[in-house]
């Protein structure tokens, strides 16, 4: 009788052995060659000529209006000149915080007396430029969150975004910051 270690060993053989076996009994019955015996074509023609069928392409016709109308987008899309890098930085000192208008008596106290906006980037499209501001993408008339300012306008060849309070407006404009 024999032991645990060499049944697990006779099993082990036998998983790599009985496959290879398998495939050369179906050989021996079935009576196929290899590759030994096939044959290659010498002109090039004739194996063109018999893959003909196979190389028919679908005509154009057949294909869904909305795959044509996506192809026709993207051959125009580009088609369409690439400005300068959108993502460019512009170093630039740190983003100073607007201060307020020195009081004057008579008039009430001002209620923003600093303002922490900061621009990180901006990008230019052909839909409208867009900042990220705060860590959010805004566009012209976005509101930035947690303040009442609105993005006024972006100028992305200058590379500033002007802001316009929404109480007073105010408008003051800020530069991409460095990092």
């Amino acid at each position: 009788m024999p032991t645990r270690n060499a049944k697990q060993a006779l099993a082990g053989i036998g998983v790599f052995v009985l496959p290879v076996a398998v495939v050369k009994a179906a050989a021996l019955v079935l009576g196929t060659g290899g590759p030994s015996e096939a044959d290659a074509a010498t002109d090039a023609t004739t194996a063109v000529s018999a893959l003909a069928p196979l190389l028919v392409a679908a005509p154009v016709a057949a294909w869904p209006a909305e795959v044509v109308a996506a192809s026709g987008h993207a051959h125009a899309l580009a088609a369409q000149p690439f400005g300068p890098s959108p993502m460019v930085e512009i170093a630039a000192a740190a983003p100073d915080p607007v201060a307020s208008e020195p009081e004057v008596e008579g008039e009430p106290e001002p209620q923003l007396l600093m303002i922490a906006i900061a621009v990180q980037s901006i990008m230019a499209s052909p839909q409208g430029d867009m900042a990220v501001v705060n860590q959010r993408v805004v566009r012209e008339g976005d509101l930035v969150e947690t303040t009442d300012w609105v993005v006024e306008s972006i100028d992305a060849r200058e590379r500033t975004v002007t802001f316009r309070a929404g109480s007073t407006g105010e408008l003051f404009t800020r530069r991409v910051s460095p990092n």
